[in-house]
């Protein structure tokens, strides 16, 4: 095993990255989301990519089926597993059926969460208008408020900015904002309330 100590930090890691893609961009190559790059007359490069399970794609569809034991597949409002062991998935296969271990069906707010995610991890931008305009304000602005917390998560962990005891405070009410505002805190009065 490696001892962990020996590993680079979160801050030396950045730079690793930081220093690699900069090499293959000064190489020609470009800059694919979050850790990707590709020719410059690759598809890739040319549209909009999206991400899914597999990587940095250009496909546009809403549903990827997952073939195998323990595949995750996505569906326009959910995702679903097949059963994780090899036996399993082939007795339920052998049977006729489906695979499906389990799935989980998004709310409105785990779209949102979803797309905003997504588009920051392909585009490195923050899609506040095009969240309003496709989810309504009511829907996004919780999304919003987890601007700041962000930055100051990054700021202290990558460009080793200390925290203020303020700062964390007002992280701390910012998080509880939006916690009783979602459908996280109303999906768990709901279950213990049955």
């Amino acid at each position: 095993m490696i001892d962990e100590a020996a590993l680079p930090g979160i801050g030396e890691r950045f730079e690793l990255a930081r220093r690699a893609g900069d090499l293959l961009m000064n190489a020609g190559y470009v800059r694919i989301g979050l850790d990707h790059f590709a020719r410059p007359d690759d598809e890739l490069a040319l549209t909009r990519v999206r991400r899914n399970f597999q990587g940095y794609t250009t496909d546009t569809a809403d549903t990827l089926i997952g073939f195998g034991a323990s595949a995750i597949g996505k569906l326009p409002r959910g995702y679903v597993q097949n059963a994780g062991s090899t036996p399993e998935y082939q007795r339920l296969m052998d049977a006729g059926g489906l695979a499906t271990a389990r799935g989980y069906q998004l709310t409105r707010e785990d779209e949102v969460r979803a797309f905003a995610i997504e588009r920051l991890m392909c585009d490195l931008e923050f899609p506040a208008l095009e969240l309003v305009n496709r989810f309504g304000s009511l829907r996004t602005g919780f999304v919003t408020f987890l601007l700041p917390v962000a930055a100051l998560i990054y700021g202290a962990l990558l460009l080793d900015e200390a925290l203020t005891w303020s700062a964390l405070v007002g992280l701390v009410l910012i998080l509880a904002g939006v916690a009783l505002g979602s459908d996280l805190v109303r999906a768990r009065r709901r279950e213990s309330a049955i």
